[in-house]
C-alpha cells in the first residue's frame, strides 16, 4: 500500500512538472510572443516555459512534438549592436556577430547563418533562397537554411523577419529535414502572416 501511494505521489509530481514546462496554445488563440509582437496560433502548440528555453535572447519558444523535434522561436526585439541569440556557453558568446541598424538583408541572412552555427555548435549551416516577404505589416524577408547538428542530425529551418523601427524582429522554425519540417511548414507560414504589432512579453 505504501509503495502504491509513493508511486501515485511520484506520478503527480511528474505531471505537475510537465505542466510547469509547457503551456497549451490552442488554435485561434492570440498570444504575445515578446515585446510588441502578437501572433495567432494556427493549429495546436505548446509554449515552453522561459526557464526551459535554454539559449538567451529567445522571447518565446513553441513546439508541437517537443523541442528536440521541432522549435518555433520568436525574437521580438533585437537591438542595435546586440547578437540576436546567445549560448549558455559563455565562451561562444565572446565571438558572436551582432545585428546593426542599416544591415542589408543578405547581411542579416549571414548573421543568422553564423549565429546558428556558433550557438548550436553546428558544423554545417547553409542559408539559401533569400526573398522579400511582408512581416508585421512591414517589408521584410524570408529564407531557408539547412543545418547539420553536432550530433549529425540533418535539420531544416525557415526564417521570416523584418527590420522595423530600429529593431530586428524574426521567427525561426527548425525541425528534422526528414518528415517533420514539411509537416508544420505551412502552419508556421500562416502564423507568421498573423503576426501583428501589439502585446507585451
Amino acid at each position: 500500500m505504501r509503495v502504491r501511494n509513493l508511486l501515485a505521489s511520484v506520478l503527480l509530481l511528474l505531471s505537475l512538472a510537465a505542466c510547469e514546462t509547457y503551456t497549451a496554445v490552442s488554435a485561434g488563440q492570440s498570444v504575445p510572443v515578446g515585446e510588441g509582437v502578437t501572433v495567432t496560433a494556427v493549429g495546436d502548440w505548446a509554449a515552453v516555459s522561459k526557464q526551459f528555453v535554454g539559449n538567451e535572447g529567445i522571447d518565446a519558444m513553441w513546439t508541437v512534438d517537443g523541442p528536440s523535434i521541432n522549435q518555433l522561436l520568436f525574437f521580438s526585439r533585437v537591438e542595435n549592436g546586440e547578437p540576436f541569440m546567445k549560448s549558455l556557453n559563455k565562451k561562444v558568446n565572446e565571438d558572436l556577430p551582432t545585428w546593426r541598424v542599416g544591415m542589408t538583408e543578405p547581411d542579416v541572412m549571414e548573421l543568422v547563418e553564423t549565429t546558428l552555427a556558433k550557438v548550436y555548435e553546428a558544423p554545417i549551416v547553409t542559408a539559401t533562397n533569400l526573398r522579400p516577404q511582408v512581416f508585421l505589416s512591414s517589408p521584410g524577408f524570408a529564407f531557408e537554411f539547412d543545418m547539420v547538428t553536432k550530433t549529425q542530425l540533418e535539420t531544416k529551418g525557415l526564417v521570416i523577419g523584418t527590420q522595423q523601427n530600429g529593431l530586428l524582429r524574426m521567427m525561426i522554425y527548425l525541425a528534422p529535414k526528414m518528415h517533420y519540417f514539411a509537416l508544420h511548414e505551412d502552419t508556421v507560414r500562416a502564423i507568421a502572416a498573423s503576426a501583428r504589432a501589439g502585446g507585451s512579453s
